[in-house]
């Protein structure tokens, strides 16, 4: 597993606690201007009292989760470091399929792997099939042994089964 696969959804996570944050800020802000009157202040208190609480506890959820998930890939997978060679291989694939710089560094982690793997069959799961999903990019994970899944529900029923074999 690329680095970076674990490190983005960090980030994915950081921005939502910062988007859930000004949007709590932004709500007492309202309420603020609203609460002038008394009718609508007790409300309106309860209510963003209870919306406070959800966005913080779904924060804390998403944390929790992330943790454990995290724990559990590392418990079993191999993290693939990025070094010099592997960037210049990335900033090659940028111009050469036309991928973003955080798929490119993905791409070329996984490629460097499978290098050093020839001869057995591997899997690369990918969330999105938009990012690697092109006929150049299929035909080399395919010389190199690979076959990308781009559904991680059919990715993960594929290692169950070479599980249970």
């Amino acid at each position: 597993m690329p680095w970076l696969a674990l490190v983005e959804p960090e980030w994915t996570l950081a921005k939502n606690h910062s988007h859930r944050s000004d949007t709590k800020e932004k709500i007492v802000a309202t309420y603020r201007d609203l609460g002038r009157n008394q009718r609508r202040g007790a409300r309106g208190l309860q209510l963003i009292t209870d919306l406070g609480q959800f966005l913080t506890s779904s924060d804390q959820d998403e944390d929790r989760l992330s943790r454990q998930m995290n724990q559990r890939i590392l418990d079993h997978a191999t993290v693939l470091s990025a070094d010099s060679d592997t960037l210049r291989v990335a900033m090659a694939a940028m111009r050469t399929y036309n991928l973003r710089f955080f798929d490119a560094i993905m791409f070329a982690s996984v490629r460097r792997d499978l290098s050093s793997h020839t001869g057995l069959l591997s899997y690369f799961l990918n969330r999105n099939k938009r990012d690697f999903c092109t006929p150049e990019l299929l035909a080399e994970f395919n010389d190199l042994g690979c076959k990308l899944l781009t559904s991680f529900r059919g990715g993960l029923s594929l290692i169950n089964a070479k599980l249970r074999q």
